[in-house]
């Protein structure tokens, strides 16, 4: 069974991280979390987690400079940063340096976050069946007598000296998924901009993040890889806290915002179905009449608002 921190100073991503994944399922039983890295970097020596995940840019101590610290303290832990276009260079750097083991690029895909997580969970079991080899070998030299001491204890000394070079291994094996098919960000772009952790709830970003692209589809699957979140975990949220699936969800967002549009602008209402996602007017048309009752039309004359 592993430990798990996740160390990320906004709480609605570090909440989805916590059920991106099935922990569970991947051994993992006990999952912390933290602010910040001063924060994170405290809760780790206390904790002594198996495996860290931590975004780079944060308050008080940034994720790398939390890294830095912690790695000659816990040397069998395994460290993933999420990165972003921005901060890539960066990450490479760090990655062959041997300062963590991978990384998950946003943003995230989950068969390649799925992939870089077992890789590191692998390296953390094999250290340990490392270490309980040496401890047996220690204790069966103990029964057989002084004599057998020496040279266990000799083969102790020599894995000591080898575990520093083990966080070595995995940032070699890090390097080869920099070149084994992982994305590389330049494709990607900036991306959108993550809201204030402090202002809107989850729900509301995610409403803000559909807004900027109503004209198009927007998947369950796009959202939750936006927001960290397991795409069933998230829908199974939806119903949860808003009683609704997250196609009600989206119909709403549009109907909302179409009924905006019809009271506040000129479009022509055919032009307004096309705004909020609709490439048939029919279905707008039959869309809107289930939501508010009357056809667009209808609408922007019983609103008094422009017709044309």
């Amino acid at each position: 069974m592993y430990k798990l921190l996740i160390v990320e100073d906004e709480p609605v991503i570090r909440e989805g991280l916590k059920h991106y994944l099935d922990w569970p399922e991947l051994g993992v039983t006990d999952i912390r979390e933290a602010a910040n890295g001063r924060e994170g970097l405290e809760l780790a020596l206390a904790a002594r987690p198996d495996l860290i995940v931590t975004d780079i840019r944060m308050p008080e101590m940034d994720g790398l400079e939390m890294l830095e610290r912690l790695r000659p303290e816990l040397p069998n832990t395994a460290f993933v940063v999420l990165t972003g276009y921005g901060d890539f260079a960066y990450t490479q750097r760090a990655i062959r340096l041997g300062c963590i083991e991978d990384y998950l690029l946003k943003p995230l895909l989950y068969e390649e976050s799925l992939a870089a997580v077992t890789r590191c969970l692998e390296g953390v079991e094999r250290r340990r069946q490392e270490q309980g080899a040496h401890e047996r070998a220690l204790l069966e030299a103990g029964r057989q007598g002084a004599d057998s001491w020496e040279p266990a204890l000799e083969e102790a000394a020599a894995q000591s000296l080898r575990e520093p070079a083990s966080a070595e291994e995995q940032a070699l094996q890090g390097q080869a998924a920099l070149g084994q098919g992982v994305r590389e960000p330049a494709a990607l772009g900036n991306g959108p901009a993550v809201l204030p952790a402090e202002g809107p709830t989850l729900f509301e970003q995610i409403e803000a993040f559909i807004l900027e692209r109503l004209a198009q589809e927007v998947t369950l699957q796009m959202v939750a890889e936006r927001f960290y979140y397991h795409p069933s975990y998230l829908s199974r949220l939806f119903k949860a806290k808003l009683d609704q699936n997250y196609l009600a969800f989206v119909t709403g967002i549009r109907i909302r915002h179409a009924q905006k549009l019809l009271r506040e602008s000129r479009h022509l209402v055919a032009d307004v179905g096309q705004l909020c996602g609709y490439k048939s007017y029919k279905h707008f048309a039959k869309t809107f009449r289930e939501g508010c009752g009357l056809s667009p039309t209808e609408y922007r004359k019983r609103t008094g608002a422009w017709s044309g």
